[in-house]
């Protein structure tokens, strides 16, 4: 009967049970998040390696994470979630003794609106991604549902599934090494909110 439902519960790109499904919004097919982000960032033009479309990565969300087909892999697949618990805090253990100082270590990044003076410093995970950034600034702000925060590095806006450690991993690229990793990253946002412009838009009518 599991093997009935193969066709939803496993990915095309590694053959086994989704791991963090996460789904493209161009075409709705479905990977584990470690494959898809690896595949996105070795394959160019981005396109998906099961319907060969091709994917607009510079849109916001073009990446979702699937929990409610995740929660029934996990509830079809007897021992996969006690599994990946295991795996996962014996992956850590063994990157922390294998990294470098400066991935191993915290990152700290300085976050101020365009065009705006005010830094927030956070201290995060290496492993944190552009996505957890965003979704403490929505929660600061206290975005409705259909608020949106838009992460930039210089002028270029970052996808939300990159890690800070693939930030540090940059910077050290552009400065031949010489950047002190201690230093904070510098990052600006943009704020979108659609309900409250259509509120103001409403009352400016």
């Amino acid at each position: 009967q599991l093997r009935q439902l193969n066709n939803i519960l496993v990915c095309s790109l590694c053959a086994g049970y989704l791991i963090d499904a996460t789904r493209l919004t161009d075409c709705f097919h479905v990977f584990c998040k470690s494959c898809i982000v690896g595949h996105l960032q070795t394959v160019r033009p981005s396109r998906c390696p099961e319907c060969g479309q091709e994917l607009k990565l510079e849109e916001e969300g073009c990446l979702r994470q699937d929990r409610v087909l995740q929660d029934l892999v996990y509830k079809l697949v007897p021992g996969l979630r006690a599994s990946e618990v295991h795996r996962r805090l014996d992956f850590s253990l063994e990157l922390e003794k294998s990294l470098p100082l400066e991935l191993a270590t915290p990152v700290q990044i300085a976050l101020s609106p365009r065009g705006g003076q005010r830094q927030i410093f956070l201290l995060l995970a290496m492993q944190a991604t552009i996505g957890h950034v965003a979704g403490f600034l929505c929660d600061q702000h206290r975005l409705s549902a259909t608020g949106t925060v838009d992460i930039y590095r210089r002028n270029t806006r970052l996808p939300a599934y990159w890690s800070l450690a693939e930030l540090q991993k940059l910077r050290c690229r552009e400065t031949d090494g010489q950047a002190d990793w201690r230093d904070p990253i510098a990052l600006t946002y943009v704020i979108a909110d659609r309900d409250s412009a259509a509120a103001r838009s409403s009352r400016d009518s």
